[in-house]
């Protein structure tokens, strides 16, 4: 009797990656699907019912991560993930793995290090590499004083406040002003706070800030008048 092959979905919106992608795994697990749009990615997992999901971080610039944890509280329990990303980095490893995911990593690891994940998260182990372990302790010291982890994003004060004030319903400029700040410089602070949440705009910022917004008032309390 053949042996059993665990069951893989592959949801990336670049087409030829994914194609590739699913190509490199049939040797070792049995490929599903292949979701290329994200808005089919949560009835497609339904429909498949895969025991693995390999899911690239970013969907046309939005990220996936809404989705996925859409996916664990709507239609539990949540398969195997796996995500795939060009741009690494711990505050998105951090937010993934808050998401339900079991592995994180960049779309330059090899197949075998990719097949190494999945048979972890598939008996239900995390996937850390040691460097990015060794690497994240050494950012563990002083600086942590003026920066915390909320739902898996490493933020500043500042960048704490001008979430609690985004989440309040100011513009840029109102919360430039808020802040004492100049308005270019109040947009570093939010291409940094949205690198650092995973969102692609403004809008899905305002969403995060919204449903976190008891974490950053703990963290950070009340902007300055």
């Amino acid at each position: 009797m053949a042996r059993h092959q665990p069951t893989v979905l592959i949801a990336d919106d670049h087409v030829v990656f994914a194609e590739g992608l699913a190509e490199s795994l049939k040797p070792h697990f049995a490929i599903v699907g292949l979701v290329t749009r994200l808005e089919r990615f949560v009835s497609t997992v339904v429909e498949t019912v895969p025991d693995v999901i390999v899911l690239d971080l970013t969907f046309q610039g939005e990220s996936s991560l809404g989705a996925l944890r859409e996916l664990r509280d709507d239609h539990p329990p949540l398969p195997a993930t796996v995500i795939l990303t060009a741009h690494t980095s711990h505050a998105m490893e951090r937010a993934a793995l808050d998401a339900g995911a079991l592995a994180f990593l960049s779309k330059d690891a090899s197949t075998q290090e990719l097949c190494l994940a999945i048979t972890a998260a598939l008996e239900g182990r995390p996937y850390v590499r040691h460097a990015d372990m060794r690497s994240l302790s050494r950012r563990r010291g002083p600086r942590l004083k003026e920066r915390d982890v909320i739902a898996g994003a490493l933020l500043t004060r500042q960048q704490a406040h001008f979430l609690i004030l985004l989440a309040a319903g100011l513009s840029r400029q109102e919360i430039a002003v808020k802040l004492d700040i100049g308005v270019k410089t109040g947009d570093y602070h939010l291409q940094q706070a949205k690198q650092m949440v995973g969102v692609a705009n403004l809008r899905l910022l305002h969403v995060w800030a919204t449903e976190h917004l008891d974490e950053l008032l703990a963290f950070a309390g009340e902007p300055p008048d």
